[in-house]
């Protein structure tokens, strides 16, 4: 299991909220994330983040297997 966050800005292009695995590269600061939990895959991890954030995607870099090209 990993920990996930989902970064509380929206990215510019396609105004989504990107799911991040902790010490990921592009991990957003503490205070511009939330913490989504422990999960054991990132498609659990997009469906905890969309009830708070309807669109989200998957971290390129941490989370390919959940990154949707925009």
């Amino acid at each position: 299991m990993s920990q996930y966050y989902v970064d509380k800005e929206k990215q510019p292009e396609g105004d989504v909220h990107m799911v991040h695995i902790s010490g990921c590269v592009k991990l957003p600061p503490e205070y511009q994330r939330e913490a989504l939990g422990d999960f054991s895959s990132c498609e659990q991890t997009l469906t905890e983040a969309k009830q708070t954030y309807p669109k989200v995607n998957g971290c390129y870099d941490c989370s390919y297997s959940c990154h949707r090209s925009l």
